[in-house]
């Protein structure tokens, strides 16, 4: 192994003169060693990044021997972020040799930045010593967040070859120039970049496809005062139906949480107002489906839904007649959203007459 490099994270950017920009995250061999018990973490950096240019990104990847004297060892490769420039151009043919060599796995997280991706494989994370890894640990915490995306290689290919054709992928970008920060979606039609989700309608997204495990809903009280919802458990389900013989999707979604915190004076153990906090909840989250449905059938005119292979599973024949005219049957599709919403715990202690 003397002759070869690890990789642990990798950035693809579009050069001049029709050329692709490689960066990658290298393992410094004997700097990357754990410290023994009671002593603190070497003050190194265990990582040297470095960049290739090439016409391909095998041709790029050859070229990193030119600097590093070693040729690159990609089975520990954990991410690979696409830049935006690269990913509206198309995916696939950066993706192409990551899926066909045999050294790599189709469990690299994939996530795109709005600007050069090369900025994401060189900036640096305080708790972690490999900056890949914190980008993939904090992708791991997506069911504890709502509002992020965590795709895989082989996500991205399943949702690339379904019927709906249409990905998401995480988003990363750089706050203040240097710390990492993961949030919202990508939204692509086949393996071309259409735009971007936020937050909250990453959100939405991820109440449909049923992607929500916990999340914090903050509602506004009649005083506008907040409260913080804890959503521990969620549940999706899409359901095609006819009617008149026209189509439409049913959306249903069943969640609970609990009442975490409560800015308003208000007496919430009242029935009345307890009902009336679990209708704020359920608006809420209806209006950020809804609001994440308009967005993908008005601005980016693509099923990140999956409601076409809902379509075709229930209603193969019918799916036969529309489906070449999927994108404007999407664009046009009534979606019927209905949300149950409970609040199970209010994990009151005592009261705070400071509030009032």
């Amino acid at each position: 192994m003397k002759d070869r490099t690890f990789v642990v994270g990798t950035a693809i950017d579009l050069a001049d003169n029709d050329l692709i920009e490689v960066t990658t995250q290298l393992l410094k061999p004997h700097e990357i060693g754990v410290p023994a018990a009671g002593e603190p973490a070497p003050d190194v950096n265990p990582i040297w990044v470095v960049s290739s240019q090439g016409e391909t990104i095998f041709d790029a990847i050859r070229n990193f021997v030119r600097q590093a004297g070693r040729r690159l060892f990609w089975q520990y490769n954990n991410l690979i972020v696409v830049g935006e420039e690269a990913a509206r151009a198309g995916m696939l043919p950066l993706l192409e040799l990551f899926i066909r060599d045999h050294e790599l796995r189709l469990g690299q997280r994939v996530v795109i930045t709005r600007g050069d991706a090369k900025d994401i494989i060189g900036a640096t994370h305080d708790l972690e010593r490999i900056p890949s890894m914190a980008i993939v640990d904090m992708l791991r915490e997506q069911e504890a967040m709502g509002g992020i995306i965590d795709v895989d290689l082989f996500d991205f290919l399943e949702q690339y070859n379904s019927r709906a054709g249409a990905p998401v992928v995480g988003v990363v970008e750089l706050m203040n120039g240097e710390q990492l920060h993961i949030e919202g979606g990508a939204v692509f039609k086949k393996d071309r970049l259409q735009g971007f989700l936020d937050k909250r309608e990453t959100r939405g997204y991820n109440w449909v496809v049923d992607g929500i495990g916990s999340t914090i809903m903050v509602l506004e009280w009649e005083d506008e005062r907040k409260l913080s919802i804890e959503i521990q458990r969620s549940e999706s389900s899409v359901e095609p139906v006819f009617r008149d013989g026209r189509l439409v999707m049913e959306v249903e979604i069943e969640t609970e949480g609990g009442l975490a915190e409560q800015h308003t004076p208000a007496d919430l153990t009242r029935l009345d107002r307890w009902f009336l906090v679990e209708e704020k909840l359920v608006r809420n989250i209806e209006n950020e489906i809804e609001d994440t449905i308009e967005l993908a059938q008005r601005e980016f005119e693509a099923d990140i839904f999956g409601f076409a292979d809902e379509v075709y599973r229930k209603y193969p024949e019918e799916w036969r007649r529309m489906e070449g005219d999927w994108e404007d049957e999407f664009a046009t599709l009534e979606v019927e959203v209905d949300v149950e919403a409970k609040i199970r715990r209010t994990f009151v202690t005592r009261t705070f007459p400071s509030l009032d």
